[in-house]
């Protein structure tokens, strides 16, 4: 991670810790919270125009 940091200027967040730090918000945040270990996340990093999110 640091490598990286310091080569690119960024992190990519792995697909497992995207999807575990969204649902430690959604448990922290939201009122549905009860339910946050069941949380689907989809990885859509890769989309990039407006086309492809409809």
């Amino acid at each position: 991670m640091n490598k990286q940091v310091q080569s690119q200027g960024y992190y990519d967040h792995t697909a497992e810790e995207l999807e575990y730090g969204e649902k430690v918000a959604w448990r922290n945040r939201c009122i549905g919270r009860v339910f946050w270990d069941h949380l689907t996340v989809i990885d859509k990093r890769h989309i990039n125009t407006k086309e492809e999110i409809a």
